[in-house]
């Protein structure tokens, strides 16, 4: 029973590293469209890229959340400091994007 636990945990910390590449690499994405709003003047986004940091976001909330639970029981524990690093990530992600697509839903269509 243990050692299928150490398994789980050996795969959700392979697969933060996952979300860590996936998510810096939405972040970049989000950030250029962000920077090409700002510098457009435009005032809408495309909502697929808002999504997509959106799931990205939430994967990394999720990944930190089981990385912490995990962390309590564990012989050896994740550092707190990437724990840490992968809910700041996924907060930074996660809350500007859904903001973002608040917003645009609320807008009237013209």
């Amino acid at each position: 029973m243990i050692e299928g636990v150490y398994k789980w945990v050996g795969l959700v910390v392979g697969s933060v590293a996952f979300d860590l590449v996936f998510g810096l690499g939405s972040a970049g994405v989000a950030a250029s469209s962000g920077y090409s709003l700002f510098r457009s003047g435009r005032r809408q986004v495309s909502g697929g890229c808002l999504v997509i940091v959106l799931v990205f976001g939430g994967v990394l909330l999720l990944t930190g959340a089981l990385l912490y639970a995990l962390s309590s029981d564990s012989v050896e524990p994740p550092s707190p400091v990437m724990i840490a690093i992968i809910l700041v990530l996924g907060v930074v992600m996660t809350v500007p994007s859904a903001v973002l697509l608040w917003l645009q839903r609320e807008q009237p269509r013209r």
